[in-house]
């Protein structure tokens, strides 16, 4: 299991596969996503990045002036920390992250030193968000569990094979009731190269809608039917299960 930090570089060359169907498809919404890694000082604990992150919390409302949306990820399900804590910053597009980055660089060497006395970054890894099924985008990420799957692509396998397969299990997900939010996060830069092509993401509010979603999955044929859709497209393997909770932001 690779956990939070697992990449490659197959989103941009994914990218380029993508063009191939715009005649056909409308593209999908690409947004950013950051993770930061780290591990608490001697002494320091997530009390202290609390206080940090509620300071930083204020900072973004004045200071940025692009939407920003930062979580808190700790371990759940896993059997391998590479990590105390992960910092997950979400924008609309790569290039709010950008001008959030350029902000941060300009404005927040304050906070960004007292975040280092509590938990320096280990490691800082760019993500490239994709949704896939989410019946709940009026509502706010308010906290719960975030479960990780680490997918390849198999030889022979198109968008246009994946984006049908979704369609058809976004349709069954909505007609099962399912509570779960699905995301991919493709790989950009700061990771390794030899991670899956992507990381699959199914965000639930609380653990009691998870093991709900987990049995009408079941109950309902969810098994077999990705098996018959996803079967010659994508090899995906279960990762950790992340404790999220928002931080804040813009």
């Amino acid at each position: 299991m690779k956990a939070l930090i697992i990449s490659g570089t197959a989103f941009l060359s994914s990218l380029c596969a993508f063009t191939a169907l715009a005649d056909h498809h409308s593209a999908p919404m690409i947004g950013g996503v950051e993770v930061f890694g780290c591990d608490f000082e001697n002494g320091k604990d997530m009390d202290d990045f609390m206080k940090v992150a509620a300071k930083w919390n204020k900072f973004a409302d004045k200071n940025f002036s692009k939407s920003y949306e930062a979580h808190l990820m700790t371990h759940y399900y896993f059997n391998d920390r590479q990590a105390d804590a992960y910092w997950v910053g979400f924008t609309d597009n790569h290039h709010d992250m950008g001008i959030i980055a350029d902000e941060w660089g300009a404005t927040g060497s304050k906070l960004q030193a007292e975040f280092d006395a509590v938990c320096p970054a280990k490691s800082h890894t760019e993500y490239a968000w994709m949704k896939v099924h989410n019946n709940n985008e009026d509502q706010p990420l308010n906290g719960g569990l975030v479960d990780f799957q680490g997918c390849t692509f198999k030889e022979g396998a198109s968008w246009e094979m994946l984006m049908a397969a979704d369609a058809q299990m976004s349709a069954f997900m909505t007609k099962i009731e399912q509570h779960g939010r699905v995301y991919r996060w493709f790989p950009m830069n700061g990771a390794p190269s030899d991670g899956p092509d992507f990381l699959q993401l199914t965000w639930n509010d609380n653990a009691s809608d998870r093991g709900e979603d987990i049995v009408k999955f079941v109950a309902n044929g969810g098994l077999e039917l990705a098996n018959s859709l996803y079967s010659n497209i994508v090899m995906c393997k279960d990762g950790p299960t992340m404790l999220h909770s928002p931080l804040g932001g813009k």
